[in-house]
């Protein structure tokens, strides 16, 4: 699931948080009289430049105005002159790293954030930033780090609490991470995307009826966000409520049509109540947006094996295994298609494979039994059968009843 998280953009002396997320560029959809409120108050700053070209305050708010319209290059400019005049000014290092940062300069935003915090370590937005950074460079460790300082510094910061949390999750670290989405939501209730995570952390941690109260909390205050639909409807599909989860997966697709996981989930659910051409159609979209995806030929052959439709299941098990020739069940999975079609031989081969990169799993002992005494090399299928039930394969146990007298 994509994250949502928080940059703060600092004011000088008043501090007033613009939020970016690591998916939406500060500006984007502005309205056109929030656009000229901006630009009338860069003229403003301009003319106090021009009477006195030492004004680093001024500077320093218009690089910040010229921030939120998304001209990082100008914010830069403008920042560096209020850095040249009053080289001390810790938040113009801070501003100037999240324009470095919007420009994918990430190394020059990292010293300017540490620029920021060794001249003010009490300040938290700097860590904060920071964090964000190294948790986009995946420097886990580090980003929790400094989330940590953000909190210690100012233990009220809901968004520190947040984006930590993604961190942890991004981790697995779900119990932690559900943890600081508690204290996000906490101090600031009304923040629907803390609602969708924390919701994410208690569908992995198998809450699902917890996770479906996030999500529906998150999509009552946005309606929009086709990632709460998608999670909602995962952790429907986790209680076995597969219609309750189509109704939104579908959603998620009416939101964001291009959402190719919400195609193979909602064609699993498909799968699950039988409606396996409707299954099919799902995979045939999914593997439309992303066509390099093992996972939605594996299971788009996998519906077609239910249809006894062997010839296509191979044809989409060979085009997993051309993606992705490291998972072990496509290996089965085509050698079971193959048995069905009674070529052995082959089947067989591709019962080796799978044993060979899982030798744990007991069900492929089992069909590889069953290839060899087709083959009738019945002491092999027996030693298989008995490795299937060593394993724990119940069925096992009847095979060699009937095989090997």
């Amino acid at each position: 699931m994509k994250k949502i998280f928080f940059l703060i953009v600092i004011f000088y002396q008043i501090i007033i948080c613009s939020c970016q997320t690591n998916d939406k560029s500060v500006g984007k959809g502005l309205s056109k009289a929030k656009i000229q409120e901006y630009q009338k108050s860069i003229d403003k700053y301009t003319k106090a430049i021009e009477a006195n070209s030492r004004d680093y305050i001024s500077y320093y708010n218009r690089g910040t105005l010229k921030y939120n319209l998304q001209d990082f290059k100008g914010a830069i400019e403008d920042y560096n002159k209020a850095i040249e005049i009053n080289p001390n000014m810790g938040t113009a290092f801070n501003n100037r790293g999240l324009a470095k940062h919007a420009l994918k300069d990430y190394q020059g935003a990292l010293k300017d954030y540490d620029t920021a915090i060794k001249i003010n370590p009490g300040d938290e937005f700097p860590y904060y930033n920071r964090g964000h950074l190294k948790s986009e460079l995946k420097d886990s460790i580090g980003a929790i780090e400094d989330y940590t300082s953000a909190i210690h510094i100012n233990p009220k910061n809901a968004a520190a609490y947040h984006n930590r949390g993604n961190v942890k999750s991004d981790l697995h670290n779900y119990q932690d991470a559900l943890s600081d989405y508690n204290k996000s939501i906490e101090i600031n209730p009304d923040t629907a995307i803390a609602y969708r995570n924390r919701g994410f952390a208690k569908k992995e941690l198998q809450d699902f009826k917890g996770a479906i109260v996030d999500e529906t909390k998150a999509i009552e205050m946005n309606q929009n966000d086709s990632e709460a639909f998608y999670d909602r409807a995962s952790a429907k599909q986790g209680l076995k409520e597969y219609d309750g989860a189509i109704v939104d997966f579908t959603k998620a697709l009416e939101l964001n049509p291009g959402y190719e996981r919400a195609y193979s989930h909602r064609a699993e659910c498909k799968k699950a109540i039988r409606d396996y051409n409707g299954a099919i159609e799902d995979y045939n979209k999914s593997i439309g947006i992303n066509d390099k995806n093992a996972d939605s030929y594996l299971n788009r052959g996998n519906v077609k094996s239910a249809l006894q439709d062997n010839k296509g299941a191979i044809k989409d098990y060979n085009k997993a295994l051309e993606i992705n020739s490291s998972i072990p069940i496509t290996y089965f999975n085509r050698g079971t298609a193959e048995f069905g079609l009674q070529d052995y031989k082959i089947a067989l081969e591709d019962f080796n494979k799978a044993i060979e990169k899982d030798p744990t799993y007991a069900v492929f002992y089992n069909n590889r039994a069953m290839a060899e005494i087709a083959l009738v090399q019945k002491e092999n299928g027996c030693k298989d059968l008995k490795k299937a039930e060593e394993l724990g394969f119940e069925d096992a146990k009847k095979a060699i009843k009937q095989y090997c007298k």
